[in-house]
């Protein structure tokens, strides 16, 4: 390779390293101007919204507070004025001032007739009538004489089981009120006799002649 060769290639090759570089500085140089400029108009962008809106912005959040602060102290007045009402509730509460109650019967008897006792209503004679019972023990007067001409029934009581029969039919009376009020009343009775008058059927009321027998149903039954 001659002199002249060799100078023409080392000098390309001088050339394209040259150029590369100042390739890749151009391009870096390239990247940072547009980036600089990108940026500037981003903060520049930002700036014009920032004053464009800042006062909206700032008086929609004096807005909500001032909406809070309103909501807030209208709750405080709707719990005073609730207080305020229970309060004056309690005053009128029957259950906790019957002892604070005016007697105006007191305050203004004199002014009629000199007694304030005059003006109280009279009280009614007597108590309330007494219930009569369902069922009742009479006396043997009442059998005997029978003023009412009620309609009577023989009845033989088993003390020993709390059967109740018929001393007539022979047949088991099928009532557990009067045989457990026989029962109930056992005391009072006399000769193991009993007598009763039955009020339940205000249409047709009922004489019992019930005699006591000291032994037991099934035992009667066992013995036929």
């Amino acid at each position: 390779m001659d002199e002249v060769t060799r100078r023409l290639i080392i000098g390309g090759i001088g050339f394209l390293a040259g150029a590369a570089v100042g390739g890749t500085g151009a391009y870096l140089y390239s990247k940072k101007y547009f980036q600089d400029k990108a940026d500037a108009e981003i903060k520049e962008m930002a700036d014009y919204y920032n004053n464009k809106y800042a006062d909206d912005i700032l008086a929609k959040k004096e807005d909500n507070a001032n909406d809070r602060q309103i909501k807030e102290e209208s709750n405080e007045q709707k719990q005073a004025v609730k207080e305020e009402y229970v309060e004056k509730a309690s005053l009128y509460d029957k259950s906790d001032n019957v002892s604070d109650k005016t007697n105006y019967t007191d305050c203004f008897g004199d002014s009629n007739t000199g007694d304030s006792s005059a003006s109280a209503p009279a009280k009614k004679k007597g108590g309330r009538k007494k219930k009569k019972q369902e069922i009742e023990v009479v006396d043997q007067e009442v059998w005997d004489e029978n003023p009412a001409n009620l309609d009577t029934m023989f009845l033989l009581y088993y003390d020993a089981d709390g059967v109740l029969t018929n001393e007539d039919t022979e047949q088991i009376v099928e009532d557990v009120d009067l045989a457990k009020f026989i029962e109930d009343h056992e005391d009072e009775v006399i000769d193991d006799t009993m007598i009763l008058q039955d009020n339940r059927d205000v249409k047709n009321l009922l004489l019992y002649h019930v005699t006591i027998a000291q032994q037991a149903f099934s035992e009667v039954g066992l013995d036929d």
